[in-house]
């Protein structure tokens, strides 16, 4: 037997005495054994490493403005018989300034390795980055935890916009087009309806809302793009031969993403001067799930599916997780790329193969679902842990910018803006993101 597992053992004699409410043996000692941020063994028992984080977890914490975050931290090393540690917990933001002081439980010495653990809670009144530092004393080692805190969305303003009384527009069809107006599509009729009581209609099925500009098919299969300006609709563009199928495909500004009359996927393109251009790819209406998305300089569009790209008709996209005007979020945990998390968003427009990620998360993402209809974006959602609130993420300024939702209230993310329910069925809350 080993030094170290004569040490090990001596120790599991010792806590299990403990329990027995005995002495230890005569001329037995408790050795300090490494403990990993789960609580677990590390080092040269368990083949890891001390140290690290604190979080009883894989990842770093992620709280939310305002809102009590609590954790479960371990010392980085074991605790022996008869020790009565305690715990110094410090709180520093982004500024280096400290915050708010965090309350912690008396340390707790597990059974088995004899590991220390204790309850730590910050309640972050800002958004931004913070250094949770917890010491056990004496001598048992300290944890830094970097904590991102989310700002709350409903601290934005909020403007309360009826939705058609009649007609059949349910929430989840509801688009926002300015601060105090929204789209909705019922019964093959587009309305748009503003916070004054102004409402204007046309006629107009699977619709797209990008900012100011709407996409839409009418009765006649021609696909019509519209701008919303100065409390008006304009229509600028019609192009045949698109029915009102629903199409997996993402919507920019200038680019429409659909299927045409003939099932064949494809592409319009309008230009700064008023001209447009079409392009039809070789590929046809197929199963979900699916996403189409395509690229600013090439004729060829990426995929995300279940099955496999045939060559030359398109490019794939693995593990998507989100969609967005100016980047792809994908999940890549088994890759290691400058020490950025598994969530990674790729610069559009995308090269074959990708370039390096311009940002990197740790966090679980909500699991992207398949769109049934043409859609604007594939927003990324964090799951920050227990609770009613999910944390949006955005990329705005070259920076990312993290802000909390009522997620079961939230009914569309849009650019700029994000339509939420109200109490009232027939009025939705729109606010800034």
């Amino acid at each position: 037997m080993t030094a170290a597992m004569r040490n090990f053992l001596c120790c599991l004699i010792a806590v299990f005495a403990a329990l027995e409410g005995c002495s230890p043996p005569p001329g037995t000692t408790c050795r300090r054994l490494p403990i990993d941020p789960r609580g677990n063994l590390a080092g040269s028992f368990a083949g890891g490493s001390g140290g690290g984080t604190g979080l009883a977890g894989t990842v770093s914490p992620l709280g939310i403005v305002n809102t009590t975050l609590t954790l479960t931290v371990f010392a980085p090393v074991s605790g022996c018989q008869g020790e009565q540690p305690v715990v110094n917990a410090t709180l520093v933001d982004a500024r280096n300034q400290l915050g708010p002081t965090p309350t912690s439980s008396v340390p707790f010495v597990g059974v088995g390795v004899g590991a220390i653990s204790s309850t730590v809670s910050v309640l972050p009144t800002a958004p931004g980055r913070y250094t949770l530092r917890v010491a056990f004393e004496p001598s048992l080692g300290a944890r830094e935890l970097i904590i991102e805190v989310a700002e709350q969305g409903l601290d934005h303003p909020v403007t309360r916009v009826p939705i058609p009384n009649g007609s059949g527009c349910s929430l989840n069809r509801v688009w926002p087009l300015a601060d105090d107006t929204v789209a909705c599509e019922a019964g093959a009729v587009v309305t748009v309806t503003s916070a004054d009581g102004g409402s204007t209609s046309f006629p107009g099925a699977t619709l797209v809302v990008v900012d100011n500009v709407l996409w839409s098919v009418n009765a006649t299969e021609r696909l019509e793009r519209r701008e919303w300006a100065g409390g008006g609709l304009l229509l600028t563009h019609s192009f045949p031969d698109f029915p009102p199928a629903p199409t997996p495909g993402m919507h920019d500004l200038d680019v429409a993403l659909r299927y045409r009359t003939n099932g064949r996927l494809s592409r319009v393109r309008v230009w700064p001067d008023g001209g447009a251009d079409f392009l039809q790819y070789a590929l046809s209406q197929a199963p979900s799930p699916l996403v189409y998305f395509v690229e600013e300089d090439g004729g060829v569009p990426w995929r995300w599916s279940r099955s496999s790209c045939s060559a030359g008709a398109c490019f794939e996209m693995k593990n998507l997780v989100a969609l967005e005007a100016g980047h792809v979020w994908h999940n890549a945990p088994r890759e290691n790329v400058f020490g950025l998390g598994p969530l990674r968003a790729l610069a559009r427009p995308l090269s074959e193969p990708p370039a390096n990620p311009r940002f990197g998360l740790e966090y679980e993402p909500e699991a992207l679902v398949s769109p049934e209809a043409p859609f604007e974006q594939l927003p990324l959602w964090l799951e920050p842990g227990p609770g009613a609130q999910k944390v949006l993420v955005s990329i705005t300024d070259a920076d990312l910018v993290l802000t909390a939702w009522p997620r079961a209230e939230v009914l569309r993310v849009g650019r700029h803006h994000v339509v939420l329910a109200d109490r009232d069925p027939l009025t939705v809350r729109v606010s800034k993101r």
